[in-house]
């Protein structure tokens, strides 16, 4: 682990986001949980070591928390609001996710849908702002009929502060349809929002590589959540 501190110098992402090269994906502290009808989450994984990882990562110098509102449905944006909540919130750039999770509408893409989840997130996260919010899920209804809306949403989202940059998941073998489903149509592609050209970062091939010393341990803290069952299947 304290080989994280020796990698090279922070990187610069869109929006000018500063990040450590390793990045801590927060999927498994969610814990087993299911969506959609399928098994989505790990039965393994303990609160106290969810808690002790997040913070050795970040005593050791990483800044990307990646999470996402499905992830053990809030719980693991709840456990990362507890080191967002102890630490300089501008020493953290941290991403969630939104369109997996519809709760009582009619598709999880609908603004109001998307508001309500965003709402929900940064209350679990115990921060106003978020820095990255992705598009978890590339349905968006019969003819991408969602796909305007959800677009036009995100950049409401950006013009009021709320976020800083958008994203969209990529597909990977963990994004299963359900059983039965049919493929998907042909999606028709999104022009991305031009970007500012900016200057290139540090680090540059034959330049010195920088390094991150360590941050200081955090204080011990215990906290108390509801544990969950241990019977759902893992990835």
């Amino acid at each position: 682990m304290s080989q994280i501190a020796d990698l090279p110098a922070q990187r610069t992402l869109a929006c000018g986001l500063r990040v450590h090269p390793v990045g801590i994906g927060c999927w498994a502290i969610g814990g087993p949980d299911t969506n959609l009808g399928l098994p989505m989450g790990w039965s393994t994984v303990g609160q106290a070591a969810s808690l002790a990882g997040l913070e050795a990562a970040y005593e050791l110098g990483a800044n990307l928390f990646d999470t996402a509102d499905v992830y053990g449905h809030g719980r693991s944006e709840r456990l990362l609001g507890h080191l967002v909540a102890r630490v300089r919130r501008d020493s953290l750039v941290i991403s969630s996710k939104v369109g997996y999770f519809a709760g009582t509408a009619a598709h999880p893409y609908l603004p109001g849908a998307m508001r309500r989840q965003l709402e929900t997130t940064l209350e679990n996260l115990r921060t106003d702002y978020l820095d990255i919010y992705f598009l978890h899920n590339s349905s968006f209804g019969e003819d991408d009929r969602y796909l305007d809306g959800a677009i036009e949403q995100m950049r409401a989202f950006q013009q009021q502060g709320l976020i800083k940059a958008v994203g969209m998941r990529g597909p990977h073998r963990f994004a299963h349809r359900p059983a039965g489903r049919a493929p998907a149509a042909p999606r028709r592609q999104i022009r991305p929002v031009p970007q500012p050209v900016r200057p290139r970062p540090p680090g540059l091939p034959g330049r010195p590589v920088q390094t991150r010393s360590p941050r200081p341990r955090l204080p011990a803290t215990a906290i108390s959540l509801p544990s969950l069952p241990s019977t759902a299947r893992a990835y």
